[in-house]
């Protein structure tokens, strides 16, 4: 054993203890406070089992992650207690669930490193039982304590020990309390539910958590003028609110603003929609000819179709009805490369009869043809954009066109809405043109075709890009639906 100390004359003793106390947090709020953490170093290598420095330890900077990698607490100063012979730092609140301490320091009054616990892989990790990364669990009203192991940082670099620097300035924070309610149709009541929170500053993100279906008692910086909430969770529309660093700080069971209350409205997105097609792999609603799946907008591998500019399609069946005279599609798209052929149109989706493209048809498409006075042997890549085109029952047809023009490479969802009177054409939840009509749809009874126009040899109007969704409404969304639909 001795030769493990051979470069370091002290080490505190590193079995992880972890040991379940009856006291709670300390801070305002506690009645909300799941549960909490302390540090505990009172054990060292000498006989005595007695901290073997006459530094006196003040305070301890420590980093605590999720398992799943997201930052809890970063560099967090926290004051040290000695009771007798035993040294433990105050408590920090945290959520019940499993963690890992990922930086843990021992500072002199003065504010000086004296003590760390090594990362393992790091220079220094062999000489201690459990380098970090530490795991802990913390448990509903309880404090847990864990003991990591630490080394003398004398004479010895912040790289020996995994660390870029000892030198820390202390991260100001502060609590502030928030529950989230949905209608429950059991009880017919506004009910706490659990949702996913994340929390913003311009372009930075703070702080990323599942709250719980109670009052949550959350820490963040304090060096930020605002905080966006934003919740995202199924079923429901986008809660997103920006709030000043005074109004948040005032959500705080001491302060009369009490909790922040969050209710959330159910989505309306799945009314009147009758088609979504994902384009997962085991998509299995329509026939696919030559496509193939690849990674969406997002990352996600095998959720989304790519289409190659030349003989691939999608046929799904018929299920737009107009009986109320209305419809909406939208499709997620990323045009890839634009289609050459005579009239540029790239078809995204449509109700096209073979070889007629005027009578009785609506469409989904991007191309250059609108805007070029549909000059079909004038080929204007960068003039290319979307258009949504419909038909009537008078055999007329309107169109509505997007005046910017797109780019490849990069993923647009465009949406197309007639409510009965008047067309709209939205780009990333963005009303970009509308056409009053005031006329009743009509359609073929053709199947739709994805990825491709007519079935004509001359103007198959082929689609090179991939599609990650589209979908189908027997009714006009608006525009705040829209909206919610593209932040999905």
């Amino acid at each position: 054993m001795k030769l493990r100390f051979i470069k370091h004359s002290s080490a505190i003793v590193a079995l992880l203890t972890v040991f379940l106390w009856s006291c709670r947090d300390w801070e305002p709020g506690d009645d909300e406070v799941n549960g909490s953490v302390t540090f505990d170093f009172q054990s060292a290598i000498n006989s005595s089992g007695r901290l073997a420095t006459d530094e006196e330890v003040s305070s301890t900077i420590v980093t605590i992650a999720s398992v799943d990698g997201n930052i809890i607490y970063e560099s967090e100063w926290i004051d040290i207690v000695q009771f007798g012979e035993e040294f433990v730092s105050e408590p920090i609140s945290l959520e019940a669930g499993d963690y890992q301490l990922t930086k843990f320091i021992l500072l002199n009054k003065d504010g000086d490193a004296i003590y760390a616990s090594p990362i393992e892989s790091s220079e220094f990790a062999y000489l201690v039982e459990n380098p970090l990364f530490i795991d802990f669990t913390v448990n509903n009203n309880e404090t847990t304590k864990v003991i990591p192991e630490v080394l003398s940082t004398k004479e010895s670099s912040p790289a020996s020990f995994g660390y870029a620097t000892f030198s820390f300035t202390p991260v100001e924070t502060f609590n502030f309390l928030v529950g989230v309610f949905a209608y429950d149709t059991n009880t017919l009541n506004f009910e706490l539910t659990e949702a996913p929170l994340t929390i913003t500053s311009a372009e930075d993100t703070l702080y990323v958590t599942t709250l719980s279906a109670s009052t949550n008692n959350l820490r963040v910086n304090d060096g930020f003028d605002t905080y966006t909430l934003t919740i995202k969770k199924p079923g429901f529309s986008k809660y997103q609110m920006t709030f000043n660093n005074e109004e948040l700080k005032a959500y705080f069971e001491a302060s009369p603003e009490g909790p922040l209350e969050i209710v959330l409205k159910e989505s309306t997105l799945e009314d009147g929609l009758v088609s979504l097609y994902d384009f997962k792999v085991g998509f299995d609603a329509g026939i696919i000819t030559g496509a193939t799946f690849t990674e969406d907008r997002n990352g996600n591998a095998g959720s989304s179709l790519n289409f190659n500019g030349r003989d691939h399609q999608v046929e799904v069946p018929q299920t737009l009805d107009f009986s109320n005279n209305q419809m909406t599609v939208s499709a997620w798209v990323t045009p890839k490369d634009f289609y050459s052929g005579p009239c540029q149109q790239n078809y995204i989706i449509g109700n096209v009869e073979s070889n007629n493209p005027g009578v009785g048809n609506w469409f989904l498409a991007y191309g250059d043809n609108v805007n070029d006075g549909h000059q079909c042997r004038n080929f204007s890549p960068d003039k290319t954009s979307f258009w949504y085109r419909i038909s009537f029952d008078d055999g007329s047809a309107g169109g509505v066109a997007d005046p910017a023009f797109i780019a490849l490479d990069q993923a647009y969802l465009a949406v197309g809405t007639y409510d009965g009177s008047v067309a709209r054409l939205y780009v990333n939840g963005v009303l970009v043109g509308s056409q009053e009509n005031n006329k009743t749809l009509s359609a073929t009874p053709s199947p739709y075709i994805i990825g491709k126009g007519l079935d004509h040899p001359n103007l198959p109007y082929n689609l090179n890009g991939n599609i990650d969704e589209i979908r189908l409404y027997n009714r006009a969304l608006t525009a705040d639906e829209v909206l919610e639909l593209y932040e999905l």
